[in-house]
């Protein structure tokens, strides 16, 4: 089974599979697709996945991780196991 996700940041297969069906999406509402609230849906959803595919792109070549549990977020969570009060 394929991991979409690795090391808090989707992986190279995903961000080309998302790439491509949101291509694919762009193209069916221009050339396919007859009716208008079709071609929009087409449309918004094929242009958010080529959105999403490249940030994802990005964030991967920056070394950045949106999927993931930030380091902060952690220590955050120990600290507030500490503040407990103890009966």
């Amino acid at each position: 089974m394929m991991k979409f996700l690795k090391n808090g940041n989707l992986n190279g297969m995903s961000i080309a599979l998302l790439l491509g069906s949101g291509l694919f999406l762009l193209y069916a509402s221009v050339n396919l697709v007859e009716s208008y609230l079709g071609k929009l849906a087409c449309f918004s959803i094929g242009l958010t996945a080529v959105a999403a595919a490249g940030f994802s792109g990005r964030a991967k070549a920056l070394g950045l991780r949106p999927f993931g549990e930030s380091p902060w977020r952690r220590a955050k969570r120990t600290y507030a196991e500490d503040d407990k009060p103890k009966e």
